[in-house]
């Protein structure tokens, strides 16, 4: 199931094509065919079965976008051959951050062939390289990744936690990333906070006894896991964090604090939290509001969510 976009046939670059660093502003690397005499002097990747994946720093994207693709194609031909590619804005720490690791030794583990090219250090030639630029959501990686999972962590046999998952801690994105160039002026939102004065709802919630969550503190990512396998209740903001559902035993409850969200040049509220939740069979709710805590606490109060959780 596609909970969003639709998985079309990879495009294929058919023939011998230098595959060097995308353009300042672009995620895509820049591709071009050799001529049949053409001399090559940089690394030649040939294997019956290539793919070409666009390495994904983001935690939500790295797993959806990124491990989905090479777990999909890989389920087709347990032969096929994956060159990860770091874009420009790539630091060789990225590498170690917890679920980075955690991806890289679970493709070592499934015994996944694949080798990482960082295309700002070296250009790469490849040949008749399958790969898809824009890749859909899709819900079977849940499974995938949650049985992979359970042979890193102990399970626990009835989940007891409800949990905040805060933003605080998250880096702000640069306002080129936000705006794509467009005056601000013509958006509504100005910023990339999710809730504007967040700290009031934390200590909402600390008072309510429930768990608040900085997933930037987990010392590693199966500490991670294991954290949300015990979680019965999440209430995470629009963002990334809301991917932490997939670690969440099957049949939990999911609450989104909704927001629209301001990434290039585009203002928009996310659809795919919903066929995120329907693929774990979760109970979703969703609290509309303007970043503002105190929206949210009515919500809280007055539709007696308390009761539900």
């Amino acid at each position: 199931m596609f909970v969003y976009g639709d998985y079309g046939r990879a495009s294929i670059l058919s023939g011998m094509h230098r595959v060097t660093a995308p353009e300042k502003g672009h995620v895509w690397p820049v591709t071009s065919k050799l001529n049949d005499n053409e001399e090559i002097t940089e690394r030649l990747i040939i294997k019956p079965d290539l793919h070409l994946v666009m390495w994904q720093k983001n935690f939500l994207h790295a797993f959806f976008n990124m491990v989905q693709y090479i777990l999909h194609y890989h389920r087709i031909n347990n032969d096929a051959h994956f060159v990860i590619m770091f874009g420009l804005d790539f630091h060789e720490g990225d590498k170690e951050i917890n679920h980075a690791k955690f991806i890289l030794q679970m493709l070592k583990d499934k015994n996944i062939s694949h080798e990482l090219v960082s295309l700002k250090d070296e250009t790469i030639v490849v040949k008749d390289a399958k790969y898809m630029e824009i890749i859909p959501f899709s819900s079977f990686v849940f499974k995938e990744v949650y049985d992979y999972c359970s042979t890193k962590i102990t399970r626990v046999d009835r989940p007891s936690k409800i949990a905040y998952l805060a933003r605080s801690k998250v880096p702000p994105k640069a306002e080129n990333s936000i705006f794509n160039g467009r005056d601000p002026e013509f958006f509504r939102i100005k910023n990339d906070l999710r809730i504007e004065d967040e700290e009031v709802l934390i200590e909402y919630f600390k008072n309510r006894g429930y768990s608040i969550v900085y997933p930037e503190d987990f010392n590693n990512f199966e500490e991670q896991v294991q954290f949300f396998d015990d979680v019965k209740a999440m209430i995470c903001p629009s963002g990334s964090g809301m991917a932490n559902l997939m670690f969440m035993q099957p049949g939990q409850v999911v609450v989104e604090l909704q927001t629209p969200v301001v990434i290039g040049g585009t203002q928009q509220v996310h659809p795919f939290y919903v066929g995120f939740t329907w693929a774990k069979k979760h109970n979703l709710i969703t609290i509309p509001h303007e970043r503002k805590s105190e929206a949210i606490i009515e919500h809280f109060e007055n539709r007696k969510f308390f009761d539900y959780l």
